[in-house]
């Protein structure tokens, strides 16, 4: 277990340490202190590995701590590279501060669609809860919901 990651988190609902290694799914172990659960991973661990072996399946590796040097080498058709290079030289920038800016601005483009998503589902369950509110309660208690989006806005 030395290379291995260890995952330990409190556990309200157990009133205890749990420790996960995130290398193999479903392999938890339970501890009154940090470190007992620890030790009750390694204990799991070896079991889990030794039905591994014997099953004769191979065992994952442990993960690392991923260092990223900021190069890659990517390969384009020359249609694109032209086109690429062409606007490069029209905003007087290098290809290699266009291509980033395009990957900077596309990145965030999605970041930003999954945080407007997340958004919509979240007043999607809002408007929900007005709803069944709305129906659970005396019309009286409920004429603050008439307008949801008024509502979520508040």
């Amino acid at each position: 277990m030395d290379h291995y990651s260890v995952n330990v988190v409190w556990s309200d609902e157990d009133n205890c340490f749990i420790s996960t290694i995130p290398e193999f799914e479903g392999l938890s172990a339970h501890g009154e202190t940090r470190e007992e659960a620890i030790q009750e991973a390694q204990i799991a661990l070896e079991g889990f590995i030794e039905v591994i072996e014997e099953d004769g399946d191979e065992v994952p590796e442990p993960q690392t701590l991923n260092s990223f040097s900021g190069q890659t080498r990517i390969r384009l058709p020359k249609g694109l590279h032209r086109d690429l290079s062409h606007q490069a030289k029209i905003e007087n920038v290098s290809l290699n501060t266009y291509i980033v800016n395009l990957l900077a601005e596309r990145n965030l483009a999605k970041k930003v669609s999954r945080d407007l998503e997340i958004i919509k589902c979240n007043q999607e369950y809002a408007l929900q809860a007005v709803v069944l509110t709305k129906e659970s309660v005396p019309a009286t208690e409920a004429r603050y919901v008439e307008n949801p989006y008024e509502w979520l806005e508040h």
